[in-house]
């Protein structure tokens, strides 16, 4: 069975082995237009139109397939650990806390002479995730210095990003279309 807790490598040679070469060889053999007349005959329960169809879906699921291993490697190649997802999670749960608390709330990463020196916001994800006591031993402090920046990026992204769309209406573009330029 295939298991996000196998080991990126261990998913990939199974879905290699057991999916992705099959089904590459099942499209080529479809494919083929010499192994088509073979088995695409008047009294063969399979048609010219059959063939098609099946192409097309053995095609469909083949992108899908190499998409999935695209993912999983993409996620190897990270070396993403364990917890990163429950660290940004935990970040925006602080994001949202103090938002609550504080309307004008805007998270903030501060960084002194280029080393991390914490913003009030970071200060709260540490404060609130001391109690976790988040390390395998329970001692060893934890770093969400990733996840903070990561999410004061993104928050800053979408900032800019409903900033424009907010820009464009006013000036009456829908964003994806510039208005034509009007020459005189």
């Amino acid at each position: 069975m295939i298991t996000p807790q196998e080991g990126a490598k261990i998913r990939l040679q199974r879905l290699n082995s057991k999916l992705l070469t099959p089904t590459r060889k099942l499209l080529m053999a479809l494919q083929d237009e010499e192994f088509a007349r073979e088995y695409v005959q008047d009294g063969s329960p399979l048609t010219e139109e059959d063939r098609q169809q099946l192409i097309e879906s053995v095609t469909v699921f083949k992108a899908n397939l190499e998409k999935h291993i695209a993912e999983i490697k993409d996620a190897g190649r990270r070396g993403k650990a364990w917890d990163s997802d429950l660290k940004d999670r935990f970040v925006t749960y602080v994001d949202w806390m103090c938002e609550f608390l504080d309307n004008n709330f805007e998270p903030k990463r501060a960084v002194d002479a280029g080393s991390e020196d914490h913003s009030h916001f970071g200060k709260c994800v540490y404060l609130l995730a001391r109690p976790l006591k988040w390390s395998s031993d329970g001692i060893r402090p934890v770093g969400f210095d990733g996840a903070i920046r990561k999410h004061v990026d993104q928050w800053r992204s979408s900032i800019f990003r409903v900033a424009q769309e907010l820009e464009d209406e006013r000036n009456g573009r829908d964003g994806e279309n510039p208005p034509p330029s009007s020459s005189m």
